[in-house]
């Protein structure tokens, strides 16, 4: 093989091994505004929301925060939906069973990867009447801290709104995928076009 071909196969490798740099995840907190409040009463409560913008539309992890419950073997469901204005709608996007702890904890939900919709709204649940309702549980906030989405609760199959000011005490991250800078297609145009002229040649030639 003679060196014009090792360079142009090393500029097809280079072209596809770059990698764009990372993009920056979006991260929408609320836990520094927490005063000690915790939800009372509510069977199941959830944290409307919608993505940050049109780029960062996959929701990567959510952590809350929740009041211990002292009777061992408890756990919550932790849930996405589609929220419709007053209810959820549709099947459940993502679910997972979390141990409820004993005393005051976060519950740091990882791995989520859910891609979604940037025209719509959601809603992250915390359903408490799982595995056994506690009457005080779900860490919020309030002064509007989250202007984008609110806290809502249910009890006895009904969704309501606790107030369009306070929101769960929690933490959100969302990322979108990196995308190549215009450099990287321009060397893998050039790579690619080398390779073809090389292998016309090698055919003029054989001819």
């Amino acid at each position: 093989m003679n060196l014009r071909v090792l360079a142009l196969c090393a500029a097809v490798v280079a072209a596809f091994a770059y990698t764009a740099p990372a993009h920056a995840d979006t991260i929408v907190d609320t836990s520094s505004a927490w005063t000690d409040k915790v939800t009372s009463g509510w069977q199941m409560t959830g944290q409307t929301f919608e993505t940050p913008n049109a780029t960062d539309v996959t929701l990567a992890s959510w952590t809350f925060w929740m009041a211990g419950n002292s009777t061992s073997g408890k756990e919550v469901r932790f849930s996405i939906y589609e929220w419709g204005g007053s209810s959820t709608t549709g099947s459940e996007l993502y679910g997972t069973d979390l141990s409820w702890a004993s005393t005051t904890s976060s519950y740091a939900v990882t791995g989520i990867n859910l891609s979604l919709d940037d025209s719509k709204d959601y809603v992250a649940v915390i359903d408490t009447n799982y595995t056994g309702f506690a009457p005080s549980s779900v860490h919020y906030v309030v002064g509007d801290q989250y202007a984008s989405g609110s806290y809502v609760g249910r009890s006895n199959g009904t969704w309501g709104t606790l107030s369009l000011s306070v929101d769960h005490r929690f933490t959100a991250s969302f990322t979108g995928a990196a995308v190549p800078e215009p450099g990287t297609f321009a060397l893998l145009g050039l790579s690619l076009f080398g390779v073809a002229l090389h292998r016309r040649r090698g055919m003029a030639k054989a001819s």
